[in-house]
């Protein structure tokens, strides 16, 4: 895992969620997709902007189907 995919793996902490049960996929530069390990269609779109030379979350949004 890149540094850039664990610091925002690890950020989800500030959302409530508990990173070991997620995964995280880019979808584009700034955006990725985060799901739940035992449900994939669980997950949320959360889009990035930069903090320094880190990305951090700027929002998360629930998607489930």
């Amino acid at each position: 895992m890149c540094r850039t995919h664990w610091n925002l793996k690890n950020d989800l902490k500030k959302f409530g969620l508990n990173p070991a049960e997620w995964t995280i996929c880019m979808l584009s530069e700034q955006k990725f997709k985060i799901a739940n390990m035992k449900d994939q269609k669980f997950f949320f779109v959360g889009e990035t902007h930069l903090v320094g030379l880190l990305p951090q979350w700027a929002n998360l949004k629930l998607i489930s189907y």
